[in-house]
């Protein structure tokens, strides 16, 4: 059929708008102006970068595939939690790839807001549903696997040894990355309570968010073990609530970042990542500035990818499937991880780039491979039940 008319405002613009004017104007009256199909990423229904009500977010799917690009390369770098051995590289390319998980809880938050069904208990099962049932899929998966890894993270304290299986299972510590079903499940029950906060009250709220979170990773307040603390609400909070602000003036943020002092709000943040990029170099992790630095880059380097992505009107085909695939690839990648090391052991203090290259793309690849697999075998709609 014909393809839909813009809206007489946009449709007749004055002679003397220019093209990234009107598309300003577009997002801030939520506005969609047609497309031919070929610009239509073919995986965006698939895609979390959507709303319950199908609106389509790019800056979202962007954001992302970038990170889960970036998860499956932490778990790539030699572990900290198992030697201290490594070098200086190594821990540097920990510190400023830390934005990920944060990245995904600002993208979870920025989607609950945009929905209109974020108070509704049924919408809540629904969400639980899905991220609940691919991780046990894949938790008796990651049990069956011979040889299996002990996670670094521990057990609970207070938990017997005949409880160890359903804890881990509750907790996501067995393997430890799976401590985020934990996170995102706790963010999900808590979100009605989260709609409710008042419009004008939610800005203090996030900021105070924000805030708590810095403190708590710079270990200045509520100090827990480390098992504890990587499912410490108070880590999470932040940037989920930050995602949920942005979107919430999410006209107003974008206004301002298509404007004509973008180019300086883009210098700005990108002086702040390299600022925390060459400082994190200098200063230990150790240490409560260096905690502060770390956390604080996190922030900017979001920031920055959002900057960076919002002027899009669709997203690259590649990052949109990762951005639809993200969540079966950070449930199964580690599956392909765990045997590697055997096979490819690293040099103590040596930095060994190769060897990274080869366990992300092992990790991401094998993983992409088992969802195109999965989508071909069950059907999307199946797939998307059991594998996410």
């Amino acid at each position: 059929g014909l393809l839909p008319q813009p809206p007489p405002s946009l449709h007749c613009p004055r002679s003397h708008q220019t093209e990234l004017g009107a598309m300003r104007t577009a997002v801030t009256m939520g506005a969609h102006l047609p497309m031919p199909a070929i610009y239509v990423p073919r995986e965006s229904k698939l895609s979390k970068g959507r709303d319950c009500q199908g609106e389509y977010f790019p800056e979202v799917d962007s954001i992302k595939g970038v990170c889960i690009m970036v998860v499956v390369l932490i778990h790539s770098l030699p572990n900290l939690f198992f030697t201290d051995q490594i070098s200086a590289v190594d821990r540097w390319l920990f510190k400023i790839t830390r934005f990920a998980v944060p990245g995904f809880l600002a993208c979870s938050g920025y989607i609950s807001a945009s929905s209109s069904r974020n108070r509704e208990c049924r919408a809540i099962r629904h969400r639980l549903r899905r991220v609940l049932l691919p991780y046990f899929v894949f938790f008796v998966a990651a049990q069956s696997l011979d040889g299996w890894q002990p996670s670094p993270f521990g057990e609970p304290p207070l938990l017997s040894s005949a409880t160890n299986t359903a804890s881990a299972r509750f907790f996501g510590s067995n393997p430890g990355i799976y401590y985020y079903v934990f996170v995102i499940a706790t963010l999900i029950v808590v979100t009605p309570l989260i709609a409710r906060i008042p419009d004008s009250c939610f800005p203090v709220v996030a900021i105070a968010a924000v805030t708590t979170h810095i403190l708590v990773e710079a270990r200045l307040i509520c100090r827990l073990p480390f098992f504890w603390q990587a499912r410490n609400p108070l880590r999470s909070l932040g940037p989920f609530l930050l995602g949920w602000l942005v979107f919430s003036r999410r006209a107003h943020v974008v206004e301002a970042l298509l404007g004509t002092h973008r180019c300086i709000y883009l210098a700005l943040l990108s002086a702040l990542v390299s600022f925390g990029a060459v400082g994190l170099v200098k200063t230990s992790a150790s240490t409560c500035f260096g905690k502060f630095l770390e956390t604080s880059t996190t922030y900017w380097t979001l920031a920055w990818l959002y900057a960076i992505c919002i002027p899009r009107r669709t997203t690259p085909a590649a990052l949109s499937w990762l951005s639809g695939a993200s969540y079966p690839i950070y449930l199964s990648h580690y599956l392909f991880l765990a045997h590697v090391p055997t096979m490819y052991p690293e040099t103590p203090s040596a930095f060994n780039p190769a060897r990274i290259v080869v366990l992300w793309a092992t990790g991401l690849g094998n993983s992409a491979l088992l969802v195109v697999i999965g989508r071909h075998l069950l059907g999307k709609a199946w797939a998307r039940t059991l594998l996410g």
